[in-house]
């Protein structure tokens, strides 16, 4: 397996709904053969997705009385760029600690689901696993972005990104009740 030893980034701003990005890496195989693999842009349904998703997310924290998250050109353009990692890698988080330069606090929420898997079921997942929930309702956190990745077969890999420049304290664990998008919605891959 390669390893990356380059990253040449050319990053493409789309909509405030949700940023996509193209990038190209520089890869060596085993061999010590110089490869490339080159990510595709968000296509719009991929957006539409990503932006019912953070939908989603501001309709909790309004919910339960927290400020609601601002998209971030620089999160949606990462979380964009690790789903397209993962739907070609596998389900794993990425390495956060790059976004520190930027943030004091970051968190991140990673997903996927088989062909038929809508935004609304994924963020009920989210929302009734502890450490999921705990980063979609941390108080502290004033940024989000949001990318998903529609793989060939239908298969949905979706990552959350979250910042804070203010406070680095999380706060306690929220209640599991009550989340007020219980709905599955109907956008899928």
């Amino acid at each position: 397996m390669g390893r990356i030893l380059a990253v040449a980034a050319s990053l493409v701003a789309l909509a405030t709904a949700g940023l996509a990005c193209t990038q190209a890496v520089a890869t060596v195989d085993d061999a010590g053969a110089a490869q490339s693999v080159v990510w595709h842009a968000a296509t719009a349904h991929e957006q539409a997705i990503a932006a019912d998703l953070v939908t989603r997310v501001n309709e909790e924290r309004a919910a339960r009385g927290l400020r609601v998250l601002t998209p971030d050109g620089q999160l949606t353009q990462r979380a964009f760029a690790w789903s397209e990692e993962m739907s070609r890698t596998g389900l794993r988080h990425s390495d956060l600690h790059p976004l520190l330069a930027h943030f004091v606090a970051v968190a991140e929420n990673i997903g996927n689901g088989p062909p038929g898997t809508t935004a609304g079921a994924l963020h009920v997942a989210w929302m009734r696993s502890d450490s999921h929930r705990h980063d979609v309702l941390a108080p502290n956190l004033e940024r989000i972005g949001i990318g998903v990745v529609c793989a060939p077969d239908g298969t949905i890999w979706a990552t959350q990104e979250f910042g804070s420049t203010h406070s680095g304290s999380f706060g306690p664990l929220p209640a599991r009740e009550p989340v007020a998008r219980r709905d599955t919605g109907s956008v899928s891959c």
